[in-house]
């Protein structure tokens, strides 16, 4: 089971082949400040009660069986999150960190 202190340590990210029965396919990585550093596996989840899902990756209480690796849902989970870090750094960098009267 993932476990996460202040951003830092593992959580399930992502959510793919939703099956009637409620279960889903998602990806269990290691973070470094919320930010998906390196993927440990896949895993299809079953959800025992509550919540499932929330912006900051899969919570609540559930059943997991490890699967291969999904590596298209790696590369997803990658782009959007690194590709969102990279878009607002240029932001920052090019519209609030400017010096004023440029």
């Amino acid at each position: 089971m993932p476990f996460a202190f202040h951003g830092v340590g593992t959580i399930y990210y992502g959510r793919r082949q939703n099956e009637s029965d409620g279960s889903f396919v998602t990806t269990k990585w290691a973070i470094f400040i919320f930010m998906p550093s390196v993927p440990l596996g896949s895993y299809r989840l079953w959800p025992l009660s509550g919540k499932t899902f929330s912006l900051i990756g899969v919570v609540g209480r559930y059943q997991a069986r490890r699967l291969d690796l999904k590596w298209h849902q790696v590369v997803t989970t990658d782009l959007v999150w690194w590709g969102s870090a990279v878009a607002l750094s240029v932001l920052y960098l090019n519209y609030w960190a400017a010096p004023i009267g440029h």
